[in-house]
């Protein structure tokens, strides 16, 4: 009987200790997923201020071209290189 409750003991330590690594494993991922999540807003919104910021770039641009006539083409190009 006593070898049966000894042999109890062990397992229930040995189960013990897997739950609690689980746990920690699970944890480690649940703020890994987190962090993962903060990252990909951080990079979206700068993502987005870079498009915005292209996008007022080539309206400029387009403006630029739409306003030259032939006459001033040349020297607009030569005073912006």
């Amino acid at each position: 009987m006593s070898t049966l409750k000894l042999q109890h003991n062990k397992e229930c330590k040995g189960l013990l200790v897997q739950i609690r690594y689980l746990k920690a494993k699970f944890t480690r991922e649940a703020l890994f997923r987190d962090h993962l999540g903060y990252q990909k807003q951080y990079l979206l919104e700068i993502l987005s201020q870079f498009e915005r910021g292209w996008g007022i770039l080539t309206f400029s641009l387009s403006r630029l071209d739409s306003h030259l006539d032939e006459g001033n083409e040349r020297y607009l190009w030569r005073s912006l290189a």
